[in-house]
């Protein structure tokens, strides 16, 4: 049964054990409801691209799709005003498409005052059906006025959960609202929050209960909202997480960062491709150790003994190696999920100058490389003399769009690239990489690998995500 608004404030008004993300939030001296001090827009290099709120001296809460967005990277910034903070992280929750909700990390403290502070994050409203009980909510509209758009607080009211998700496609971590009022030159921003005005004793303070996802932009239009009372945990241990991180020392361990710790090299022709073939099968794969490789499980034979392996592009491409085993991902399917499988040659790989692609081995390493959606890819053209090895530098397709397009649905593991003009569809197992900076050195760091091509869009298994599965692989298989 639906609960009023007027029940939701006294409950809350009675509780004094609540504890919030930044203690010295929602409200200020000169606190004016109509404030919305918290709210920010964040741009690309160029572009407005969403809202998000303030939540923390450094971190801004948004949703995951504007994480998504084109030109979304590090190097984006943050406005208030006139005031401007530029953008050094960006975390999209790992099962982004079910769990809309971001985090952008600020490279500096925002000082709060009476036109910047933060909106109240309670952390302990975990388990609790506050938001699925409450009718009415607020929100922040662009409003139209005088050619001239300027945000202004509405009340939306909560539609029928049934609707909800069966005509608006809502998940059970997310519920949808519209306007009360019926408005004309009134748009609602991606990122924007779903928030609540509640007393804490005599103290009001903004509440953020919610973040706009999915539907049109238009004030009367339904609209889907992720339920924040189902992410107060991971926003805490994000935000704790990557604030203590900032705190140890800069310098980066000399071990442990690599999956496979000899793999320098900044170039892809310094790399060990493989060219894997066997009766009626030709396919391309990569040394990410110099006994394993890493390669598609679409189309790969069960049996292992069938297969050999070459050095692509030396004189050794030919009968150089056996494979002993094959390993492919325990939840792969033939729809191109999980697409990913390892090879254990028979003996090791010795090639002077050459190396295995590197991979990272932390998982806040990777976070890093993953939140820079500037990467390049690297595919192969046949001439009539030879191969050239072409290096294109793209930038990651949002994955909603991508699903869309292509018309099959895109998961956390997954990343799309749109085809510019004059490049390669991509072949299976051509590479994405990430160019990062360590120890005065540029390194290759492997991301994703083509699993197949659609509409124009190649879509890669992030392997990345499977870094867990590959170590365990090769540890256990030495």
């Amino acid at each position: 049964m639906k609960t009023s608004f007027g029940w939701f404030f006294l409950l809350l008004s009675h509780v004094s054990a609540y504890r919030f993300l930044e203690e010295s939030c929602g409200t200020w001296p000169t606190y004016k409801p109509t404030n919305v001090a918290w709210l920010a827009n964040i741009w690309n290099d160029t572009h407005f691209q969403c809202h998000g709120t303030l939540i923390h001296r450094r971190f801004i809460l948004t949703a995951a799709r504007c994480i998504h967005l084109p030109g979304m990277n590090i190097g984006s910034h943050v406005e208030f005003g006139s005031a401007k903070y530029n953008v050094s992280i960006l975390v999209a929750h790992k099962d982004y498409l079910q769990n809309d909700i971001g985090l952008l990390k600020l490279s500096r403290n925002v000082d709060f005052n009476a036109f910047i502070y933060p909106i109240c994050i309670i952390l302990d409203m975990e388990k609790r059906n506050y938001v699925k009980n409450t009718n009415t909510f607020r929100t922040t509209a662009s409003i139209l006025y005088y050619n001239y758009n300027t945000a202004q607080v509405i009340k939306i009211s909560q539609l029928n959960r049934y609707y909800c998700q069966n005509h608006l496609n809502a998940n059970s971590n997310q519920i949808c609202a519209t306007s009360i009022a019926n408005r004309v030159s009134c748009s609602l921003e991606l990122g924007g929050p779903l928030i609540q005005y509640i007393s804490f004793g005599n103290l009001p303070r903004e509440v953020q209960l919610g973040i706009r996802s999915a539907g049109e932009n238009g004030c009367n239009e339904p609209r889907v909202y992720t339920d924040l009372t189902n992410y107060v945990k991971w926003i805490e241990n994000t935000v704790q997480r990557l604030s203590t991180e900032e705190q140890k020392p800069e310098q980066i361990p000399s071990h442990g960062i690599w999956l496979y710790e000899n793999c320098s090299g900044n170039i892809l022709s310094s790399k060990l491709r493989a060219f894997i073939y066997g009766p009626q099968f030709r396919a391309q794969g990569w040394f990410i150790t110099h006994r394993f490789v890493i390669t598609n499980a679409q189309n790969l034979p069960e049996d292992a003994s069938s297969l050999d392996v070459g050095l692509a592009e030396t004189p050794r491409s030919y009968d150089e190696f056996r494979v002993l085993s094959i390993f492919k991902h325990p939840e792969f399917s033939q729809y191109y999920k999980n697409d990913i499988a390892l090879l254990k040659l028979n003996r090791p790989v010795t090639f002077d100058k050459m190396s295995p692609v590197c991979m990272l081995a932390l998982k806040n390493h990777q976070e890093q490389a993953e939140s820079a959606w500037y990467h390049t890819m690297f595919y192969y053209v046949q001439t009539e003399n030879h191969i050239t090895i072409v290096e294109k530098n793209v930038t990651l397709f949002d994955p909603f769009q991508c699903s869309h397009i292509i018309r099959n649905t895109i998961d956390q593991n997954q990343v799309c690239v749109q085809s510019s003009q004059g490049m390669s569809y991509g072949n299976p197992g051509d590479i994405l990489i990430k160019k990062i900076m360590y120890m005065g050195k540029e390194w290759i760091v492997l991301v994703g690998i083509v699993s197949y091509s659609s509409n124009g869009i190649q879509v890669f298994t992030n392997v990345m995500r499977h870094t867990d599965w590959i170590t365990e692989i090769v540890t256990s298989n030495q």
